[in-house]
């Protein structure tokens, strides 16, 4: 009986011991890249609540959007409040996605004149 006790464990134990490790093998190949590319715009919200910033072409489409979010705060030294995709209220900020010229644009509306905000887009 003690020698099925200490089997088990020492079973283990060597299971668990490496060898030296061998020569590396060659690289596999490159997979497909992921999204990953991120853009940040940032600023003063103007006087007519409105920012709106032109994206570029690899960005995406409306057919195949990029990943998009938005966030305000009153100053520098507060914290930043996300932004709604959805409208909620006429006083309520929130964002949207659209093409202007065939440019596909991020837009933030009814954010709070005079705060600053930040558009992040990756794709």
């Amino acid at each position: 009986m003690a020698r099925r006790k200490l089997f088990l464990p020492l079973l283990l134990f060597i299971f668990a011991c490496e060898g030296p490790a061998g020569p590396m093998g060659p690289p596999g190949a490159e997979g497909e890249a992921g999204p990953g590319s991120r853009i940040v715009f940032s600023g003063l919200v103007p006087a007519n609540g409105l920012v709106e910033v032109p994206l570029p072409p690899a960005a995406g489409t409306l057919a195949d959007p990029p990943l998009l979010s938005g966030y305000i705060a009153p100053t520098v030294n507060d914290p930043f409040y996300l932004v709604s995709d959805s409208y909620t209220e006429e006083t309520t900020p929130w964002m949207a996605l659209h093409t202007q010229n065939g440019i596909l644009h991020a837009v933030m509306v009814q954010a709070p004149v005079g705060w600053l905000y930040r558009i992040v887009v990756v794709y």
